[in-house]
């Protein structure tokens, strides 16, 4: 309750019920606030004063407070030689705590606060202009810092403290685009330094999903995140990968930063999938997950730890044989056939050695699944988990859902798996006919010539099958040039057909392999195909189904060594045990690539890549061109002309869905046809994301534009590396 004294300095305040009340002034006139009984107050907890005993009829007098003068500070914020206005200062008392309401510079780059009480304060600077933000004394505070780093400025009773200035300087920005939210959604963009320090962020995103970052960033490479208040699950920038509820931020991709310029394009598609799991973070310990193990249950360890982390590891079989350890979780959520999914995760690993780790997405029964396996280097603890996922697809109608971590290397000599932020998400599209396992350490493109071929006979042109090799239980002929078999039975060990090449590799070597796979059987079956160092000290899986009587068609596999190998290897397994012939194999190729950008391990069916479903008008740009109603636009030689010499406004609206990890495509503009200047960067997405572009800088012009892929394809014809640009439409407003 508040009333104003009269003339006099006199107050009442009636009408309060029984109880215990604490009082404190608010006044205009430039006097240090009090709170009773004689503490000097601006803000913090009222508790910390004298309490009122208040008893229903009576008067509680002399309630009294004595105000003494207050103290002022002024200074000014320059750029330069010149004074800034709409700067923001902050004061904040001696225990760090903000005092007074933020005040912002005049025109002239001039502030005051007055009604101070004596003491010490400190003060910084905020600004939504692209100005490094400082603390007084030079400190910087770029957006999160400890406001008693600064210099102290000491306030007198009643006296004027001035020149407390501030000089800023101007940093780099970051903008971009949110995409896939509701009108009105509070969405944000933190920005993160290298060390996961808040270093900037942005207001609320604009109607049209377009943010840019407050305050200045020094020069660097930083890393960018959403939150928001809707319930999505928020995206760390690279596309890849959620930040649903936190995550490391500095795993994510790094977005250059220079000074007095705005980093543009970083974009984020927010468009929300259909979460399946529960208790995916394990914050209820280990309810909706269950376990299973071989020989019985005493071979697996697990425990969710008091920081909510679900450790888990197998302990070793007896001699002479094997077992499983497995953490799981059905989700009695049915998948329809060709339905897309999204599995992220974070893994680490206590032990001192490097572990692998198999995780499947696959229904209940194991009729469909995919596979994905992960080398996790040693000694990942709590602070240094990284972030893991899976896309992929259901290739017959599921019931169950179900999302399963292996242990595949067992717990010796100490240590665990560590699994955390687990989402398991039915995404929208078309079938993509891929597999994607990504995988935060996959290596950059390295560059160089592909080649040459590793494999001999890899059309089994020959009639016969050396130097391909074949153990376990497998029956097999070749016929009119191509390898045939089938694993008949269940009895181990599993059939393989091999061919070890006695190549070796460098760690973080890039390899392909394709292959013709085919199915003359009335039954669909699965293949599993391994790339690995031929002791299995390395190793990549890829799962493939084939329909009942499929042709040979070309399958496409990416992978990279995570430790250098010494004899590379190709096998492939006829995963499906049954008598019915036969699973087909030809024209096996295996090659380092250099060139190839590769999100961890790859594995393409035919016709992988982005769905075919496209807006009116789409486009696809393959690294070379891009096509719209037969025109065609050569990056570097070929572009339309728009003609804006008549408009008060303009922009550029279309559908972009672009794929290949790392890829990048950019829309260009020029005023001569010669110079071109990049507008707008489109970063990869997994499904069609609008962009509007505003081209209010080329009003009263007549321009070209172009559109220009990075251009680096892979080297096989089935590269996923693909921009459809769907919808284009160019908006004029004339005078």
């Amino acid at each position: 309750k508040t009333v104003t004294t009269d003339g006099s300095g006199n107050y009442a305040l009636n009408g309060l019920p029984n109880g215990n009340y604490f009082v404190r002034t608010i006044n205009s006139a430039s006097y240090a606030d009090e709170l009773y009984d004689n503490f000097p107050f601006l803000t913090g907890d009222l508790t910390t004063g004298t309490s009122v005993v208040v008893s229903t009829a009576a008067i509680t007098p002399n309630i009294n407070l004595a105000l003494q003068p207050g103290g002022s500070i002024t200074g000014t914020v320059t750029v330069g030689a010149s004074g800034l206005g709409g700067v923001g200062i902050k004061l904040y008392d001696s225990l760090g705590r903000q005092v007074k309401t933020t005040v912002t510079t005049f025109a002239t780059g001039q502030y005051s606060f007055t009604g101070l009480p004596a003491g010490t304060c400190f003060a910084r600077t905020t600004n939504t202009g692209g100005y490094m933000n400082v603390l007084y004394g030079t400190v910087p505070c770029l957006h999160v810092c400890n406001p008693l780093t600064g210099t102290g400025i000491v306030v007198g009773t009643g006296a004027a403290t001035s020149s407390i200035n501030f000089a800023l300087a101007a940093g780099g920005r970051i903008s971009g685009q949110v995409t896939g939210v509701t009108l009105g959604t509070d969405v944000r963009v933190l920005v993160f330094s290298a060390a996961n320090e808040l270093v900037g962020a942005s207001a609320s995103i604009a109607n049209n999903g377009f943010y840019i970052i407050d305050g200045g960033l020094p020069a660097g490479t930083y890393y960018a995140r959403t939150v928001n208040t809707a319930g999505l699950p928020d995206k760390l920038y690279s596309a890849l990968t959620l930040c649903s509820p936190n995550c490391h931020v500095p795993s994510g991709t790094g977005i250059a930063v220079t000074l007095g310029n705005i980093t543009p394009s970083i974009n984020f598609a927010m468009a929300a999938g259909i979460e399946m799991l529960q208790n995916g973070h394990f914050n209820n310990g280990i309810a909706n997950w269950l376990q299973f193990a071989t020989p019985d249950f005493s071979y697996l360890s697990w425990q969710v730890t008091l920081d909510e982390v679900l450790e888990f590891g197998r302990v070793p079989p007896p001699p002479g044989t094997s077992n499983q350890a497995v953490i799981f979780q059905n989700t009695v959520q049915p998948v329809m056939n060709g339905r897309n999914l999204l599995a992220t995760f974070w893994l680490g690993n206590t032990s001192p050695l490097r572990r692998r780790i198999s995780v499947l997405v696959h229904d209940s029964d194991f009729s469909d699944l995919a596979v994905c396996t992960f080398w996790l280097p040693g000694n990942l603890g709590s602070t240094e988990m990284q972030p893991y996922g899976m896309k992929l697809h259901a290739t017959k109608d599921w019931t169950d859902a179900t999302i399963s971590f292996y242990a595949a290397s067992t717990n010796v000599p100490q240590g665990a798996y560590r699994v955390d932020a687990v989402s398991l998400q039915l995404i929208s599209g078309a079938a993509a006919n891929r597999v994607d396992c990504l995988d935060p350490y996959a290596p950059l493109v390295a560059g160089g010539g592909d080649g040459p071929e590793l494999l001999t006979n890899g059309d089994f042109n020959t009639g016969t099958l050396a130097p391909w090799g074949t153990f376990g239980t497998i029956t097999h002929q070749i016929a009119a040039g191509v390898f045939e078999f089938i694993k008949p039975n269940a009895t181990p060990p599993s059939g393989v057909v091999l061919q070890p090449t006695g190549q070796a590799f460098p760690a973080g070597t890039v390899v392909t392999a394709t292959y013709q796979l085919g199915n003359s059987s009335l039954v669909r079956k699965r293949v599993t195909v391994l790339l690995h160092d031929n002791d299995f000290s390395d190793l990549s899986a890829c799962t493939f189904w084939l329909p009942a009587g499929q042709a040979l068609s070309t399958y496409t596999y990416r992978a990279y060594a995570t430790k250098a190998w010494t004899n590379a290897t190709l096998s492939v397994y006829p995963a499906t045990v049954g008598a019915e012939q036969w699973i087909r194999l030809d024209n096996v190729t295996f090659k380092r690539t250099p060139s190839a950008m590769i999100v961890g391990t790859e594995c393409l069916e035919p016709g992988a890549g982005p769905p075919p479903e496209a807006p009116a008008g789409s486009t696809s740009l393959d690294g070379s061109r891009v096509s719209n109603g037969g025109r065609v636009f050569r990056p570097g030689n070929e572009w339309t002309a728009v003609d804006l010499t008549q408009a008060r406004a303009a922009s550029l609206r279309l559908d972009s869905w672009l794929s290949g990890h790392r890829r990048r495509g950019a829309i260009q503009v020029s005023t001569d046809g010669v110079d071109w200047i990049t507008i707008y960067t489109i970063g990869e997405s997994d499904r069609w994301t609008p962009v509007e572009i505003d081209l209010r800088d080329f009003v009263g012009e007549k321009v070209w534009l172009r559109f220009v892929f990075d251009g680096s394809t892979s080297a096989d014809a089935e590269s996923p590396a693909l921009w459809r640009i769907g919808g284009i439409e160019i908006r004029i407003m004339k005078h």
